[in-house]
């Protein structure tokens, strides 16, 4: 198991293909490791196509907005992810967004943010690191921006919100990862907390369900790869982030949530 990024995520594939061993990633949400159909590799973190999927319905068919501005760093997953809204929201038959990007490293978000101001954008989709991202919200809030404000699974990483961060997020609507609303997850963040002295992020809740999943794989099959990897392909376990279960591709099979940021806490939207 690793929580390894998209890029480096394509080699541990190539590895796994050629050793025939189980990886499980507990992070990358690039779709296209998927696409090579290797049957030892799985991922427990919902794609970027899917995160798409769920993101679309809310803003375009649910809230009705159409001039959206997609917003990402110019790392490798961020850039992915944004090509994944823009495909889905094509075949989607909806208005195409506008793009902007940024240097990871930047402090200074002024000039995109004036051309988002000069667009008329009534949205803003963000796709990004969390360090980054949260700079960025930082400097709408300061504008006094009322565009609504989106964000992938990425802006949160290895770490929760602190209570200040979570002032500067108010309003946001992020892609959940699921374990903020779930008995186990309530029960998994308290001990994390007290463990290590801090909320857990999403890489720490997706770390543990796949590791805790693995573990399970095993008591039933013991070393046998071949036993471990058919095990995993049919199993339903219910961990701290939800039901996980996979598909013939090895992507998680997901309903898609969200949330939001409403006085400091983190809330689920409701689904139609």
């Amino acid at each position: 198991m690793g929580s390894h990024d998209g890029r480096n995520a394509h080699l541990v594939e190539q590895v796994a293909t050629k050793a025939r061993v189980v990886f499980l990633s507990a992070w990358a949400s690039d779709p296209t490791l998927s696409q090579a159909f290797v049957p030892w590799y799985f991922s427990c973190v919902p794609t970027d196509l899917q995160q798409a999927t769920v993101l679309i319905e809310e803003i375009y068919n649910k809230r009705k907005i159409s001039k959206i501005a997609l917003v990402a760093d110019n790392g490798y997953d961020s850039k992915l992810a944004l090509t994944s809204f823009v495909k889905k929201s094509k075949i989607a038959g909806k208005e195409d967004p506008l793009q902007f990007f940024y240097d990871n490293s930047s402090q200074d978000f002024t000039n995109l943010l004036d051309q988002i101001n000069k667009k008329d954008i009534k949205c803003i989709i963000l796709f990004g690191q969390p360090s980054a991202s949260l700079k960025l919200i930082q400097q709408i809030r300061q504008r006094k921006m009322n565009q609504s404000v989106f964000g992938s699974l990425s802006l949160m990483g290895e770490r929760g919100f602190s209570d200040q961060e979570l002032k500067i997020y108010e309003g946001v609507v992020l892609v959940s990862s699921g374990y903020w609303f779930t008995s186990k997850g309530t029960t998994f963040r308290q001990e994390f907390l007290r463990l290590y002295g801090y909320q857990p992020g999403p890489v720490a809740a997706y770390a543990f369900d796949g590791m805790n999943l693995i573990i399970e794989a095993i008591k039933d099959n013991g070393t046998d790869r071949e036993k471990i990897q058919k095990s995993i392909t049919g199993i339903k376990y219910e961990g701290v982030t939800g039901l996980i279960q996979f598909d013939d591709k090895g992507n998680r099979v997901w309903t898609g949530e969200l949330m939001e940021i409403k006085n400091g806490r983190l809330v689920a939207l409701e689904k139609n």
